[in-house]
């Protein structure tokens, strides 16, 4: 029905647009008492793994994006998922870059935004989680830096975001690679990228925390950024998205969709070859069953979607866990 009937009505409209109408959508259906048994049809999925100290019902969560300023997570957990990001959050509010913002590319089963780090601020996001409560499932925020933040003070800002946030998050993200923030994927330098984490650590030193990098990272800042991570005995989440312009499309802004997945899987081949026990959540092109299996085999912990849902709708989570499904829910089974 999401192909044929509603896809083609939303793809109708502006897509930043259509997400505003599906985030009004779920927002108001998060008010029913009895929003579980509507979702019910996306199943259960019990197979249990524990990482990072957490518990997760299924390796396969929500990217970052889809819901920046925590209004949507309470319902968005009853699709099937084992976790849910939401940001990215900036310490203060800002509102992104001009519109039109948003762009799709059916062909190829790629969007292409620019729509930079929009969103309500750490405080609203917290008051946000504070109101609608924590999910059953994991919460992991995104944060990143503030638009008209100078590199220098990169690292105050991220720590004034994190202060705010951090008894909201059970796990953070911090996000140093998003082509649409100025000047932003230079955090991947070490000694830019040593001074956030430094700060983060001091705040909350047993916070789980992963560093979001960039799907076309250079390797020197791979092996740098790898080692950041053992030393603070942080992950990392591999990838963003990539400049599309890199791409060859003709809008600017960073790409993701199909277009990504083969990138996505050198990237986490590559820090496999570097570290073997650094935590790695995947991200970029899974549309299948058989890619996020593929992930899990070379190497990553968890695995995250975003542009799927958008072309495949919410039955996609149930079509790409059918091998992580425990049919009798008579407990978990770890893995």
């Amino acid at each position: 029905m999401y192909k044929h009937l509603i896809r083609p009505i939303l793809f109708k409209l502006d897509p930043e647009k259509a997400h505003e109408l599906v985030s009004f959508a779920i927002r108001t259906t998060s008010i029913l008492p009895f929003k579980e048994k509507i979702f019910s049809f996306c199943g259960n999925f019990v197979k249990e793994k524990e990482f990072m100290g957490l518990k997760f019902k299924n390796p396969l969560g929500l990217a970052s994006g889809f819901d920046k300023n925590a209004e949507l997570y309470n319902v968005m957990q009853y699709l099937g998922f084992g976790f849910i990001e939401i940001g990215t959050v900036t310490f203060m509010p800002q509102p992104g870059n001009e519109r039109p913002r948003l762009f799709r590319f059916p062909e190829n089963m790629a969007i292409v935004n620019r729509m930079g780090f929009n969103n309500k601020g750490a405080k609203k996001v917290a008051e946000n989680i504070a109101s609608n409560g924590k999910p059953s499932i994991p919460l992991g925020i995104n944060i990143g830096k503030n638009t008209d933040c100078p590199l220098e003070n990169a690292a105050e800002n991220y720590a004034d975001c994190f202060r705010i946030l951090r008894q909201y998050g059970d796990f953070f993200i911090i996000n140093i690679s998003c082509p649409n923030i100025k000047d932003l994927r230079k955090l991947h330098d070490i000694n830019y990228l040593e001074k956030i984490i430094s700060r983060l650590k001091n705040q909350d030193s047993l916070k789980p925390m992963l560093i979001k990098i960039a799907p076309d990272i250079e390797n020197s800042d791979l092996v740098n950024v790898v080692k950041i991570c053992l030393k603070y005995q942080m992950g990392l989440i591999a990838s963003n998205t990539l400049p599309a312009e890199k791409a060859g499309y003709s809008q600017k802004g960073g790409l993701s969709g199909r277009p990504l997945n083969m990138l996505a899987m050198e990237r986490l081949k590559e820090i496999r070859e570097i570290s073997k026990e650094i935590p790695i959540i995947s991200s970029g092109g899974i549309f299948s069953e058989d890619d996020l299996n593929e992930r899990l085999k070379y190497g990553a912990n968890l695995a995250e979607i975003y542009t799927s849902i958008i072309y495949e709708g919410p039955l996609v989570v149930k079509k790409i866990l059918k091998s992580h499904r425990n049919l009798s829910f008579q407990g978990s089974v770890k893995s």
